[in-house]
């Protein structure tokens, strides 16, 4: 077959995917039994309590887009200095994708992509009923009632919980090297040469073949939220800080 043959059927099959399978293998649980369940497989492996899930953004290299008005090159550039799409993942122990935001050009800060996500905006519609329940994330992200971020100087108590905090967030990096590892067109050394938009949809469709992988060895089924039911909220408040280090403080001697 020619490059453009090959290229054709990938973008064909790529938006396939996105429209017919992505609401289906890419979702968030939506009872609080789920939600329970992955509380305590976190706690198992880490021991850090009512974590469901852990994130964190990687970026995904992609030719130079021209400048069309729609897609302006700079923009691209990421503080590595290559042109990429930075995508954020969310994960649960088993590495199962429950959230991915693949719509950010490079120049975005992680936590522009988090404060503008469908997830944090579920979070912060339901944090009422969400009692004891949150994500885990690095230091780039700000503290919220359902955020969990590293302490930056800590007493010897406060050590342990950034000991737990880490083990915890260690599966969303072995999620993002597993994903790369699979689809090595993700990889830095392989550029997508598409444009933002379909490059954009190719890393959600190899996160959709990557949980059908994950759901063959786990046989993992969810009643699920899918990231479309939740209402975009943009009007959030930037932080919830106080009440957020509230929790923090409470977690430290549990652990």
């Amino acid at each position: 077959m020619t490059q453009a043959s090959v290229s054709n059927s990938i973008r064909s099959v790529t938006i396939a995917i996105n429209e017919l399978m992505f609401k289906e293998y890419i979702k968030f649980p939506a009872l609080e039994s789920e939600r329970e369940m992955l509380k305590r497989e976190f706690f198992d492996y880490s021991g850090f309590p009512g974590v469901i899930d852990a994130f964190d953004c990687t970026h995904v290299a992609i030719v130079a887009p021209q400048n069309d008005g729609k897609h302006l090159e700079k923009n691209y550039v990421n503080r590595k200095n290559f042109h990429s799409r930075n995508v954020q993942l969310v994960c649960d122990m088993h590495m199962q994708i429950m959230s991915i935001s693949a719509r950010f050009p490079g120049c975005t800060h992680d936590a522009y992509i988090w404060k503008m996500s469908l997830l944090r905006g579920w979070f912060s519609d339901n944090s009422s009923r969400l009692k004891n329940t949150w994500l885990l994330g690095d230091s780039g992200y700000p503290l919220e009632p359902w955020l969990m971020t590293p302490l930056t100087e800590t007493s010897l108590e406060e050590e342990n919980y950034n000991y737990r905090h880490r083990l915890g967030r260690n599966i969303i990096e072995r999620c993002n090297g597993v994903l790369k590892g699979r689809f090595r067109c993700l990889l830095k050394e392989r550029v997508l040469h598409y444009t933002p938009t379909i490059a954009g949809m190719i890393v959600n469709a190899c996160a959709v073949l990557h949980n059908m992988c994950m759901r063959d060895v786990y046989h993992i089924t969810y009643d699920t939220l899918s990231e479309d039911d939740m209402p975009f909220n943009t009007g959030l408040p930037a932080c919830e800080g106080r009440n957020a280090s509230r929790i923090r403080d409470r977690i430290i001697p549990m652990l």
